[in-house]
């Protein structure tokens, strides 16, 4: 967890990240993100949540890691699309979902958000695939609901069960965090170098860091109160109960990237072998962003589990 923390990855970073994107396009005037959003929202409780729902067949549900989004999945969405229908979502606070310190961001309450949205959409059990953050919310979802969750795929994923990777426990530490991003607001060269570098270090190769890429990460953190949402997520997720793996009943797959440095192969051994029918495979290739960096390995990863019948399944 203090890797995760260190890295300030874009996919997993502070508001620092996003400013990257001022070196790379100009900001429009009204403080919106630069790209507007590529799905549809839906009035989930009282909160807009933004999701990307393409395919038919099956369900599948993808959930993004901490500071991502839909944009995250875009390489796998249209290859599990061809026999599924898959439902990308943005959790509130972050993609294109509402911002507001008045919604609480636990990891609890965003998989019940998860839950809302599917009842929203008719679905009423799918396969729920969460990266890094997200899947620490799949595994949360999957012990609230089970019912709804009919296997479950965990991408270098937070382990849901350990301590929570924020502990912001004074209201100064918050207030600083807020100070200093809207100070880097103004020092965009040192920003855009920062979110480079960030994503650098978390990529197996980086050739995957281009223009386009980090300007798909970061230019949805442009939407106003990504700051404050981000601070009000480490208070929500500070003092959360750990999750009990073991309530877990679902067959699952845990993937690794094997040369992950956040959520290193390890953690993904550990966390396989809580949940009862799980099972772990390491990625060649691929570092943190296994979607991005080896979505066609991910998604034969997939469609292989799902092929299983729910008795071998993770056995």
């Amino acid at each position: 967890m203090k890797r995760l923390a260190a890295a300030a990855l874009l996919a997993g970073g502070l508001g620092m990240t996003a400013l990257g994107a001022r070196r790379l396009q100009p900001r429009p005037q009204d403080g919106r993100a630069a790209t507007g959003p590529p799905g549809s929202l839906a009035d989930i409780e009282g909160v807009r949540v933004h999701f990307v729902d393409q395919g038919e067949g099956a369900p599948i549900v993808l959930l993004h890691g901490f500071a991502g989004s839909s944009f995250s999945w875009r390489h796998v969405i249209p290859l599990l699309a061809a026999n599924h229908r898959v439902i990308a979502v943005d959790f509130p606070g972050f993609g294109f979902s509402d911002r507001s310190t008045s919604i609480v961001l636990s990891h609890q309450r965003q998989a019940e958000r998860v839950a809302a949205l599917l009842d929203y959409l008719g679905v009423a059990q799918a396969v729920v695939v969460g990266h890094s953050m997200g899947g620490a919310i799949a595994q949360r979802l999957a012990i609230a609901s089970p019912a709804r969750v009919e296997r479950l795929i965990l991408v270098a994923a937070v382990d849901a069960s350990a301590p929570p990777e924020w502990r912001p426990r004074r209201a100064w530490a918050r207030t600083a965090g807020v100070a200093s991003t809207s100070v880097g607001l103004k020092m965009a060269p040192l920003a855009a170098w920062m979110s480079r570098k960030s994503l650098e270090r978390i990529v197996a190769d980086r050739r995957f860091v281009t223009d386009d890429v980090v300007r798909g990460y970061v230019d949805p953190l442009f939407q106003p109160g990504t700051v404050a949402c981000i601070v009000r997520m480490a208070a929500d997720t500070a003092n959360e109960p750990a999750a009990d793996l073991s309530h877990i009943s679902v067959p699952t797959l845990v993937l690794s990237g094997a040369s992950d440095p956040v959520v290193a192969p390890d953690t993904g051994v550990r966390l396989a072998a809580k949940i009862a029918r799980a099972r772990h495979v390491i990625v060649p290739g691929a570092g943190h962003l296994l979607a991005e960096e080896q979505p066609e390995a991910v998604v034969e990863e997939i469609l292989a589990f799902l092929h299983e019948p729910l008795e071998e399944a993770a056995l």
